[in-house]
Parts: structure tokens; C-alpha cells; sequence
């Protein structure tokens, strides 16, 4: 794993604060609901674990001798970690759709480009069929993360898992996940797909480079948090959806990786699969960690026959019936707000698939970390 000198910025993140009542460190199923407050809508009714969630994100910047692959470009890392109570401000969907102007710069965000990223996805609702009224319920819902909230003072430190966004997503896109999983005991981190910020993905052909594009930003994400004193650093998880699957798969041939969960991979398709194994970085003599790999609808035998021809010590396969695009906020927003389920044509069981994709992740990762979890 790539060390950088971020040590410095690190600490300024993550602020102890006093702990009100000691921890175990263990990891297991364990759910104590909302409290006080209401669960979020968008939820769709996961159930929290004990911790309340802190939420920060700064920009990384790294040397252009350290991009192997693609150009040099600033790495928005964003983190949910367990957090002191009461700290922090709530924070509202809102919150990360306005990461999007900051994501490749350090100049204050102009009121029109704020303004634009809650349009990109109020327009792309509505030109759905979603009201706008829906659009704008989405945008300002309540959610249970905390901005900048302090992290317990204490000796406790909680495993990592990074998540390799989407084609050309954020960390609104996996917003509600990355909470649940924070809630029960993880440090949570992604960082923008690299289509968003170096190009789009123009063809099959391109997905190999790509993915080893987004691979350096996950080792370079997951380096800069794991210096925190709060987080296990080594071995990471890696949690990826579409591309972001491959990125993470790369990854995981090349540093400390003790379980990978791939979320309706893009490995649908031969000429995918062929790009990917095309990577310089692809190695397939690498034993793998654990994987679960969970299929959405669709023929998935492309995608299940090259899972299965991996090197892996363990291979844990679940089919879930979500169409594609709803393994994101978009399936959590499907399942509470009926017209966002007719546009998407969601199924009447969405809100049962959407919080089971969350509850297999969170009892996959628990099952790796539980015999390695370091005391306290």
C-alpha cells in the first residue's frame, strides 16, 4: 500500500473528542434503531448499528510521479466513521450532492455550480417522471450522518472499507450504504469514479486502464485515512459496484485486501471481461481474499463465470432482483418514494432488495473481521 505524507492533514480529520461510555471492539449483527430521532426516509427502514456516524471530506493531492495510469488529479476522499454522540451537524442528502463542485478543486464553489449539482439530479428525476416536489423531498432528506462530528476519545480502532463508486458516481451514490456500514463499527471511505474526473469511459475496450485508474485512487484514499490512529489500516476491504468492481478486484491483486464485495460487477459481457484481464495490473495467479459477489437482474453468466474462474479462498454468490442502477441511493429512494419506483421500474420488493444487499455486505464484512478484529 502506498504511504504518503498526509499524516499531518489525517489528524486534523479526525478530532478526539471525549468518549461518553466505553466500547466493545467486536464486530456482529447488532441493530439499536434510531433513538431519539427518526429513522431517515431514505433508509428505506435499515436499521442502525450502535455508533453514531461522523462525516468529513478534504481533497489529496499527490505527486504526478506517483499516476501510473491516467492523468494527475486531485482525490476527493470522503470518510463516515463511528462518532462521539451529539457531535457534528446533521447533514441532508444536500450535503453530499454539494461534494460534486469541490471534487477536482480547491476554489470556493460558486452559487451556480452548487446550484447545478442539485439540478443534475433533480433534472435527471424528473425527466423520469419523478414531481418535482419528490425531486426536492430527495435533495433535502434528513440522513443520519453527522458533518465533522468528533471521533471518540479511546483506544478502540475500527476496520476499513473503501467503496469503488460507479461509473462516473460519487459518494452521494452509495450515500445510505456507506452510513448503515459506519453505524456498526466500520471507517468507511470512497473517493469520486475516475470518469468523473480524467473522462468518460468511451468504450469496452477502455475498462482495464480505467479500473487501474481508479485502483491508484483507492490505494491512495485508503492510505491517507488508515494513518488515522482511529482505523485498522492493513488489510482493507473493498466493497466495489459496476466498474468500480474491477478497480476493486485490481486493487486487491496488489495490496492487503482481506474481503472484496463486488455489487453487479461490469463483467457482463465477454469484451469487459477481456479488457480487464487485458490490464497490466491483472494478475490471475493472485489468491484472492473472501468474496461475495452479488448479481442484479439480467443474464449474469458471463459475469458468474469469471468470479468463479478466480483465485479466491472463498466465493460467496447471491442473486438479488434489482435492475442495475438501483444497487445505489436511486434503489434506497426507490423503495421510499413510490413515484421514484415507478420511474425507475422498480419491483414491489425493492425495499426488501436494497436492504438486503446492505445486510449481506454488513454480515460478509462482520464474518472476515470478527477472528482478526485487534483487541480494543
Amino acid at each position: 500500500m502506498m504511504r504518503r505524507t498526509v499524516f499531518t492533514l489525517v489528524l486534523l480529520i479526525f478530532t478526539a473528542a471525549p468518549q461518553a461510555r466505553p466500547r466493545a471492539s467486536g464486530l456482529g449483527p447488532r441493530s439499536v434503531g434510531c433513538g431519539s430521532q427518526a429513522c431517515p426516509r431514505l433508509w428505506a427502514g435499515l436499521q442502525p448499528g450502535p455508533y453514531p456516524v461522523g462525516f468529513r471530506s478534504w481533497l489529496l493531492r499527490a505527486q504526478a510521479s506517483e499516476f501510473r495510469h491516467g492523468a494527475q488529479h486531485l482525490v476527493q476522499v470522503s470518510v463516515w466513521y463511528p462518532a462521539a454522540p451529539g457531535s457534528g451537524t446533521p447533514m441532508t442528502y444536500r450535503d453530499y450532492l454539494l461534494l460534486k463542485p469541490t471534487e477536482n478543486s480547491y476554489a470556493e464553489p460558486t452559487e451556480e455550480s452548487r446550484a447545478a449539482a442539485i439540478a443534475e439530479l433533480t433534472k435527471s428525476l424528473t425527466d423520469f417522471g419523478v414531481s418535482q416536489r419528490t425531486a426536492l423531498a430527495i435533495v433535502d432528506s434528513p440522513l443520519y450522518a453527522r458533518l465533522n462530528a468528533q471521533t471518540p476519545m479511546g483506544t478502540v480502532r475500527h476496520p476499513m472499507v473503501y467503496i469503488a463508486e460507479g461509473n462516473g458516481q460519487t459518494a452521494a451514490d452509495q450515500a445510505i450504504l456507506s452510513e448503515f456500514l459506519a453505524s456498526h463499527g466500520y471507517i468507511v471511505v470512497t473517493s469520486p469514479s475516475v470518469m468523473r474526473i480524467t473522462g468518460p469511459l468511451a468504450a469496452d475496450a477502455q475498462l482495464g486502464a480505467r479500473a487501474e485508474e481508479q485502483a491508484d485512487d483507492i490505494d491512495r484514499a485508503a492510505s491517507a485515512t488508515g494513518d488515522s490512529p482511529n482505523a485498522v489500516n492493513i488489510p482493507v476491504s473493498v466493497l466495489g459496484y459496476d466498474i468500480g468492481a474491477a478497480a476493486a478486484l485490481l486493487y486487491a491483486m496488489h495490496h492487503p485486501t482481506n474481503a472484496l464485495v463486488l455489487i453487479d460487477g461490469a463483467f457482463d459481457s465477454p469484451s469487459k471481461i477481456e479488457a480487464l484481464k487485458a490490464a497490466p495490473m491483472f494478475d490471475a495467479s493472485v489468491k484472492l481474499p473472501p468474496i461475495l459477489s452479488i448479481h442484479g437482474e439480467g443474464n449474469h453468466s458471463a459475469a458468474t463465470g469469471f468470479v468463479r474462474s478466480l483465485h479466491s479462498s472463498e466465493l460467496v454468490e447471491q442473486s438479488i432482483g434489482v435492475k442495475h442502477p438501483l444497487f445505489t441511493t436511486t434503489g434506497f429512494a426507490a423503495a421510499a418514494f413510490p413515484d421514484v419506483a415507478k420511474a425507475t421500474g422498480a419491483s414491489a420488493t425493492v425495499k426488501r432488495d436494497v436492504t438486503a444487499t446492505a445486510g449481506k455486505a454488513l454480515q460478509f464484512l462482520d464474518r472476515i473481521w470478527m477472528p482478526t478484529r485487534p483487541p480494543g
